[in-house]
């Protein structure tokens, strides 16, 4: 999926939801690529809500500019798609950190975990793995940025600040390791 096929708003963030086979997710999009995620909600309202709570500048998609990135997260929660890493993202809010840590996340493969402690090296910071597991849970765009497949070390599945928590990022990882 390259990102040509991902449209993008021309001046404004827009904002869209769509249910999926886990829940309701809502979503922004900027001119530069995916802004924010929030998932997984049993209603189109908590998940919009959820979105809400703290932008006032997102716009509604009235026109469905949006509708391949609804078809994007319907796919991929149905372990459809396996590679969202071309997906454009919008990373000027992010910190230096935060985009070290996430470019290194989204080069885990589809169904593997990493530790936070193997992410910690691979940004050449071996003590950096709590730092990591902060990055992770308020990673803004999950589950394009990966971060259900990074784990504790001995495999345990530490927090997952996604709406569902632990059973939530198990039941994640379940879907792809069924579709690999």
């Amino acid at each position: 999926m390259g990102k040509s096929k991902l449209p993008l708003p021309e001046n404004e963030i827009l904002y869209s939801t769509v249910e999926t086979d886990f829940g309701w997710i809502a979503f922004a999009v900027s001119p530069k690529g995916l802004l924010q995620t929030k998932f997984m909600f049993d209603d189109e309202k908590a998940a919009t809500d959820s979105l809400l709570k703290k932008e006032s500048d997102y716009t509604l998609d009235d026109k469905d500019i949006l509708s391949k990135w609804k078809n994007l997260f319907v796919k991929y929660f149905k372990g459809k798609i396996q590679d969202v890493s071309c997906v454009p993202l919008d990373i000027d809010r992010w910190s230096s950190f935060q985009k070290k840590v996430y470019s290194k996340t989204l080069k885990v493969p589809f169904g593997k975990k990493y530790t936070y402690g193997h992410i910690a090296t691979l940004i050449n910071n071996p003590k950096a793995s709590r730092a990591i597991g902060m990055a992770m849970k308020v990673n803004p765009v999950a589950p394009i940025v990966p971060c259900h497949r990074i784990v504790g070390a001995n495999n345990v599945h530490y927090g997952f600040s996604a709406n569902g928590g632990v059973d939530l990022k198990v039941k994640m990882l379940e879907l792809e390791k069924k579709n690999i």
